[in-house]
């Protein structure tokens, strides 16, 4: 399920077909979805409705085929939907393919869901529900608590501590998080592996798994356990980091990059080339982009909460990386003429 995940559904007339089954589809699975056959209203201005409606929406799914990319409709939603992802400072825009077609100029840098192949729509709609569902729409009173056997072994093999009060994750998960992700960030395998993390979930829980005290004499079913259960509280904890630090804000359903922090990466992302991060990650944008955004959050954590200084890794990664924030929001040309 994906509560709480709102969708702006953006197609031509002619593929009102496929809009209306994915319409449904995504409701099914929890997502308020609004599609212009039913939301818009007569007696009030079109552009006003779909300005609105984009900008209250989570996400913005455009559906590219050929028809689509020449409508002036179409067109008009697209660059609403950029404008508010870089004032927000987040993608919100998905595109979908759905037929072959001239992808516009604004979207070549973002990644497509391919619709196009034959037999495709059921891998290409699970695609866009984990897109939903890794993303920080869910309100904090939908959060689960740890149960109480996890959090006894959390506690137990050092996972979790006390600081100021509360349970926070320990010094050895932090450490793990920022070597494998400093490592993970430039391309490279963890020590004594060839392996290169594939995603969030697979960095963290292995993190996790390598942080625990052997002295805690946990048997491997239980580090497993603890791993797993850990994952979702590791993205509460640094959710609660990053508003805490003003990296984030936070309202009752969506939680995004802060306007300040917003301003601040728009100054810096055109000097990536200058400050070293392009060679750092051999040329890799999204990379380089990602190392400048935790080299803020690091000046930030040392001002206000310098005991949580060594989460910036996977802070900084978890925004930029596994949730998207900043993608679309720069022209590739800005980026020291390399391709986002």
């Amino acid at each position: 399920m994906i509560p709480n995940a709102r969708v702006f559904l953006s197609h031509s007339s002619q593929d009102k077909a496929f809009a209306r089954r994915l319409s449904e589809d995504l409701k099914r699975h929890g997502a308020t979805v609004w599609l212009d056959e039913a939301a818009l209203k007569p007696a009030v201005r079109w552009k006003q409705q779909l300005d609105n409606a984009i900008s209250d929406n989570d996400f913005v799914l455009v559906v590219l085929t050929p028809d689509s990319v020449e409508s002036k409709w179409v067109q008009y939603e697209i660059n609403q939907a950029l404008a508010h992802s870089e004032r927000e400072g987040r993608s919100k825009l998905i595109p979908l393919l759905k037929k072959e077609c001239d992808v516009p100029r604004a979207l070549r840098h973002l990644h497509l869901v391919d619709f196009s192949v034959r037999g495709s729509y059921r891998r290409s709609l699970r695609r866009i529900i984990e897109i939903f569902e890794r993303s920080w729409t869910h309100p904090r009173h939908q959060r689960r608590p740890w149960t109480k056997k996890n959090l006894r072994l959390a506690l137990r093999a050092g996972i979790l501590r006390e600081f100021n009060g509360q349970l926070v994750f320990g010094a050895r998960v932090a450490e793990r998080l920022r070597t494998y992700g400093a490592r993970w960030l430039q391309g490279r395998p963890i020590y004594f592996s060839d392996h290169v993390f594939n995603d969030w979930q697979e960095y963290s829980g292995i993190s996790v798994l390598h942080s625990i005290d052997q002295n805690a004499d946990l048997t491997e079913e239980e580090e497993i356990s603890l791993a797993h259960e850990s994952h979702q509280h590791l993205l509460d904890f640094l959710l609660d980091l990053g508003t805490g630090i003003g990296v984030l804000e936070d309202d009752p359903e969506v939680v995004k990059v802060s306007e300040e922090m917003g301003a601040e990466m728009q100054e810096w992302i055109p000097r990536l080339n200058e400050l070293g991060f392009n060679e750092e990650t051999d040329g890799e944008i999204r990379a380089a982009t990602t190392m400048l955004f935790v080299e803020l959050i690091r000046e930030r954590l040392v001002e206000r909460i310098p005991e949580m200084t060594s989460f910036a890794e996977p802070l900084g990664i978890v925004i930029h990386d596994a949730f998207g924030f900043w993608s679309g929001c720069v022209e590739p040309t800005e980026l020291d003429s390399h391709e986002a």
